[in-house]
């Protein structure tokens, strides 16, 4: 099973994947796109390795590094950084594109660290190229109150299937790959909705990054390869200054013979990666509105939490579509300890096959609090929340000491296929900004707000109008 957790870094926060057993390896995704890429290839891997795929800095829901300016050295430092938080002193590292980018920074900057480096997709801009990528291919990404922003980010995450660079939208630039499904577009707009602008920083530094010195002096074991099929990359291998002895380059005519290729270079550096310490459950140190993973039968239960003393803390559950970000606004300044769960299939919880009922849920968040040595709590539930929370409190009154529902709702929950062109993000833009609208909420209204409630919903799509009917009849 692939279990998900958060390392703590000083103040920043990263959200990693894990998988398998044996020696360490490190998978890097591509930009704007988040570990979920790296699924498939930690299936693949994990029965050989103990892989780590990490939401690089500022995807996903990783924090974005501190400054301006920053570099794919400091992209490849925050990896270094993250190896020694998760306990693994020497690491394989795969990346591609945007990540292979990030595993050559911290072969080449942390040599020690690293036990063979591979390159899928190397990126080497000449200069006018580099000038003109830098000139157009960052779009910020900023929510607009009408919701337009939704139908850029659709058509930006298509076309970069289509063409080469997305923004030249000719014959020159037409990329020869089958048109993308509207299921793989809508994972790639969300992956960059949850990214925000933060998108761009690892982008302009992988685009950026200096290799005349790189590509001489790297002494760790890397293959660089580029896949015929990503024929747009080709020519930049031709601008790679003269490789050290540690470099051999590749360029295997399909994602078959990468595989390959992947392997035998994974194979030849096993022996020299560590074998990485069990994965921590410890919440993570620090106030604040914080994000923890707790493992329990079926799957992991995301929470965020705020530990302000002895007090018993309460415990928030939110409504059908919502997250755990919902109780963040109210309670980061409450000065009380708090925890926010993430209900199945919501926001970063697993949907623990299709569970939707209140006292499954209820039976899930109890072990939840168990693992987390938590005997007392009180509890608020927010819409269909409220059944979870009645639920819980009528299965456990030892760990219950109060009970707040609110917000009572039996409307039906709107539903939210995948439509051409990303109208169903519009659809649920419109409804969210419609509801806040009639319930007066200035808060709700701010389009960074119904932005995030907007990924909300559109991450609870397969489970919201199920809870929502299953708590509605249980709160009758």
């Amino acid at each position: 099973m692939i279990r998900r957790h958060v390392a703590t870094i000083g103040t920043r926060q990263v959200h990693y994947r894990r998988a398998g057993s044996g020696p360490a390896l490190v998978v890097l995704h591509q930009s704007p796109r988040s570990s979920l890429e790296m699924v498939p290839l930690m299936t693949r891997l994990s029965d050989r390795y103990t892989v780590f795929a990490p939401d690089t800095p500022g995807n996903g829901m990783s924090d974005p590094l501190p400054g301006e300016g920053i570099g794919m050295t400091d992209f490849g430092d925050a990896l270094a950084e993250f190896l020694t938080a998760v306990g693994v002193e020497r690491a394989l590292v795969y990346g591609f594109h945007t990540g292979a980018m990030c595993a050559f920074a911290i072969a080449w900057r942390h040599p020690e660290r690293v036990a063979g480096a591979i390159i899928n997709g190397y990126v080497h801009p000449c200069t006018d190229e580099r000038a003109d990528l830098e000139a157009h291919y960052f779009t910020p990404f900023v929510p607009e109150w009408s919701g337009s922003h939704l139908v850029w980010a659709w058509a930006r995450m298509r076309e970069q299937y289509i063409f080469y660079p997305w923004y030249r939208k000719n014959a020159a630039a037409r990329i020869a790959m089958p048109d993308p499904t509207p299921e793989r577009i809508h994972e790639d707009v969300m992956d960059l909705m949850r990214a925000g602008d933060s998108y761009r920083a690892p982008y302009r530094a992988a685009f950026t990054m200096d290799l005349t010195s790189a590509a001489s002096e790297i002494h760790t074991t890397t293959l660089i390869m580029t896949m015929r099929p990503d024929w747009p990359l080709l020519p930049h291998l031709a601008n790679m200054p003269a490789p050290s002895p540690a470099v051999a380059v590749a360029i295997p005519e399909s994602f078959a013979e990468a595989m390959a290729l992947l392997d035998a270079a994974l194979a030849r550096g096993a022996a020299a990666a560590s074998l990485p310490a069990p994965a921590s459950t410890d919440l993570p140190l620090g106030n604040g509105a914080r994000g923890h993973f707790v493992a329990v039968d079926g799957g992991d239960l995301f929470l965020r939490f705020n530990i302000a003393g002895d007090d018993v803390p309460l415990v928030i559950f939110h409504d059908a579509g919502g997250s755990s970000t919902d109780a963040i606004a109210a309670m980061v300044d409450s000065g009380r300890s708090w925890f926010a769960f993430d209900l199945p299939g919501h926001g970063e919880s697993d949907g623990f096959a299709g569970t939707v009922h209140p006292e499954a849920i209820a039976a899930l968040v109890g072990a939840a609090l168990d693992r987390l040595e938590i005997t007392s709590v009180d509890l608020i539930g927010h819409g269909a929340g409220g059944a979870v929370a009645t639920a819980l409190a009528s299965a456990r009154p030892d760990l219950v000491h109060a009970l707040t529902v609110d917000r009572l709702c039996t409307a039906p929950y709107p539903e939210y296929p995948l439509e051409a062109g990303g109208l169903h993000l519009m659809r649920a833009w419109g409804d969210l900004r419609d509801q806040a609208l009639q319930n007066a909420d200035l808060a709700a209204l701010d389009p960074a707000r119904l932005q995030q409630r907007v990924v909300d919903r559109m991450k609870a799509r397969d489970t919201a109008p199920a809870f929502a009917r299953a708590a509605a009849a249980h709160l009758l």
